[in-house]
């Protein structure tokens, strides 16, 4: 069975939190204990971490939703297994099981819209436009807005509890 919930995606925005407030005590820990040119130099370091790391919590929840979509999808498709003959349903079904991991995940995502309202499917491909900005860094396809990690924890954790009730 597929893990339905959204656990791992609470669990690592509770990581992300954690690396967050962490920053912060690294940063009053410099005020206190650096000279003032050096703890500027560090203040400018950890504010570009702190960027950095909420850009990889994004790309983190994005890789366990993706990972969670495809599963849904794999498991959907098993009615493939029950055609037959039986020779041809385990070759169907073997060939459907490799290849949907490489299916345009958008593609994959508009398959959802006939169970999840649109304007969600669109909130999740913005997620992962900005997913493949942070990841590949293209500048003609520069994001139009950041993602922040708490907004995409409640965007996926919404369609993941919406595939849970079919």
């Amino acid at each position: 069975m597929i893990s339905s919930r959204t656990d791992n995606l609470n669990d690592i925005y509770r990581s992300y939190e954690v690396s967050r407030e962490s920053l912060k005590v690294t940063k009053e820990n410099a005020r206190q204990n650096f000279d003032v040119k050096v703890y500027n130099e560090a203040e400018k370091l950890i504010e570009t971490s702190e960027k950095h790391i909420e850009d990889f919590y994004v790309v983190f929840l994005w890789a366990v939703f993706e990972r969670h979509i495809i599963q849904y999808i794999i498991k959907k498709g098993d009615k493939f297994k029950e055609l037959r003959p039986d020779s041809l349903a385990s070759e169907i079904y073997g060939k459907y099981k490799r290849e949907v991991k490489y299916w345009r995940f958008n593609d994959t995502l508009d398959l959802l819209t006939k169970i999840i309202d649109k304007n969600t499917i669109d909130d999740a491909k913005k997620i992962k436009r900005y997913r493949d900005w942070v990841v590949h860094r293209s500048e003609s396809k520069t994001p139009s807005g950041s993602v922040t990690p708490i907004a995409a924890l409640h965007i996926l954790s919404a369609i993941i509890s919406a595939l849970d009730k079919n």
